[in-house]
């Protein structure tokens, strides 16, 4: 009764498909967290010391040893820096102010300012907030350390002696025993020192307490989890559904060649490609409009470059589904997707991850789709996410082209060609 169900080999091809399917997220996907926490030692802050007192340059060296991300250097220029952030080169920017050593010299309140690109993934925005907090209670433990204590006596100490020697010179002239004199002038500096250490540590105090900080977001994104993961699921969703119709469309090309001919078959599979990657990105970024606000140009800017990706990924997709004959390329793509989740840049920063899946970052389409969508919603440079784009979709293109020529050679239908039945077209 049940032979002909059982003995069909879909039936088998359906179950290897949900074990492939299972293995890829758990063993493909799940190393791409081994690096983590430690990860994030990795990412940087670059310190911008626009005081360069000796005060301000001993206060950064007493930061640099209590930060925790890696601090990539010290540098006046705070454009450049701002540049860097753009770029996702550096996670966080701090600021020293002019004339910083002054006002704790002056007993006036300090300001130090954080700087930092809203325009990432989650953990990083995470982080980001989480350190800026972190990183105030730092300094202003490191402003009433000893070290710091020290500094600043030295910075008041020539005042207070210099009106502690005047007094004691006047009381000196006073004095007609010598013996005497030397020893109220012994008396006079180790008041002297005393109040020095007192005043400083007072200070250092003051100073802690009253640090006033402030943070500038550059491509400032609403404060809620749906637009931090905005641009992960839109570009999940769409790289999911490329490649099942990249599947399907090469099932097509292989019954279809028979009756059309392998060029105008080939031709078809990519038009179809083409057709999806214009009218698909309509579809879901309309959806994301009615769900989180943007305007009208970042609309059509986020369209454009959803087109870009959507190419991108079914030329990457064909390359494997040409080499595979169609369903069986799930065993390859499948994995692939379980990487770029993780290394798509939604929720790790690429710096975080191991050398493996920064380099599935760079080779697959997510990465550069994640982040040309977080830029046309936030803010950033496209440009050469946008470059990476077209070279993986001329590659894919070309690759796939090669395979099509040079195999498919057979002159029946067998195996995956014979499941849609294609042969009706032309």
């Amino acid at each position: 009764m049940f032979k002909h169900w059982f003995t069909h080999p879909i039936a088998y091809v359906a179950i290897a498909v949900s074990i492939i399917c299972g293995l890829a997220f758990v063993g493909a996907g799940l190393p791409g967290f081994g690096n983590m926490p430690k990860g994030t030692e990795s990412m940087k802050i670059v310190i911008v010391d626009q005081d360069q007192s000796t005060g301000s340059k001993a206060m950064v060296k007493g930061m640099e040893d209590n930060m925790p991300f890696k601090v990539s250097s010290t540098t006046k220029s705070l454009s450049s820096v701002k540049d860097r952030l753009e770029n996702r080169d550096i996670a966080l920017a701090l600021t020293i102010p002019k004339n910083f050593i002054a006002d704790v010299r002056n007993q006036k309140t300090p300001q130090i300012t954080f700087y930092k690109n809203d325009s990432n993934g989650m953990l990083q925005n995470s982080m980001g907030n989480n350190i800026v907090t972190s990183m105030t209670q730092s300094i202003q433990s490191n402003l009433t350390s000893q070290k710091t204590i020290g500094l600043i006596a030295s910075l008041i100490g020539p005042n207070v002696a210099k009106e502690a020697q005047a007094k004691a010179q006047a009381q000196a002239g006073q004095i007609r025993n010598a013996q005497q004199a030397a020893a109220m002038r012994a008396q006079v500096q180790k008041q002297t020192q005393a109040q020095v250490q007192k005043q400083a540590t007072a200070m250092a105090q003051k100073l802690s307490g009253g640090l006033k900080t402030s943070t500038v977001h550059l491509n400032k994104m609403a404060n809620n989890y749906q637009s931090q993961m905005a641009p992960m699921f839109l570009n999940l969703g769409t790289y999911l559904g490329i490649m099942i119709m990249t599947i399907i469309l090469t099932m097509m090309f292989m019954s279809a060649r028979f009756s059309m001919g392998k060029v105008k078959a080939f031709l078809s599979f990519q038009m179809t490609g083409v057709l999806a990657a214009i009218i698909q990105p309509f579809f879901t970024v309309g959806l994301l409009r009615l769900l989180i606000n943007f305007s009208a140009g970042t609309f059509w800017t986020l369209v454009g470059s959803e087109m870009l990706f959507c190419i991108a990924v079914f030329e990457f997709c064909a390359m494997f589904t040409f080499l595979c004959a169609s369903l069986p390329a799930m065993a390859v793509l499948l994995p692939l997707m379980a990487m770029q989740v993780v290394s798509g840049g939604g929720i790790l920063p690429l710096v975080v991850l191991n050398g493996f899946y920064q380099w599935v970052s760079k080779v697959t389409p997510m990465y550069q789709g994640v982040t040309t969508s977080l830029n046309a919603l936030f803010g950033g440079a496209s440009s050469p996410y946008f470059q990476t784009m077209l070279w993986q979709i001329v590659i894919g293109l070309i690759v796939s082209a090669v395979i099509a020529w040079i195999g498919y050679r057979g002159k029946e239908r067998k195996g995956f060609a014979n499941v849609l039945q294609v042969g009706v077209i032309g």
